[in-house]
């Protein structure tokens, strides 16, 4: 059975008659609204816990470098990474590590 949500009009007390129903957009951004408005109660260090528990592992203390590039770059770059039996992120590692030994700096393990 599907839940009916309800949103208000600018009056605190609604008359039924200023009930309308709320589109699966609005339950949506509503939902997000109520998670963000339990965080913000949190402190710091309650937070960070919260917001980690919803992230995969895998993606823990990791950030996404990305851009926007012409489609036959884009091409390029996967045809690349399928030659070299390589994902397409396991091969940007490589090519941003390269980048940094060029200009001088560290290579990272990822």
């Amino acid at each position: 059975m599907t839940e009916e949500f309800m949103k208000f009009t600018e009056n605190d007390q609604p008359s039924p008659s200023e009930l309308v129903p709320l589109s699966e957009s609005e339950r949506a951004e509503f939902e997000e609204l109520e998670e963000l408005e339990e965080l913000e109660e949190l402190d710091d260090d309650e937070w960070e816990r919260e917001y980690y528990s919803k992230t995969p592992p895998s993606r823990r203390g990791r950030n996404m470098i990305a851009g926007h590039y012409p489609y036959i770059m884009c091409k390029q770059f996967k045809l690349l990474a399928l030659e070299n039996d390589l994902s397409v992120q396991a091969l940007l590692g490589i090519a941003i590590n390269d980048l940094f030994e060029k200009h001088g700096k560290s290579r990272i393990t990822y």
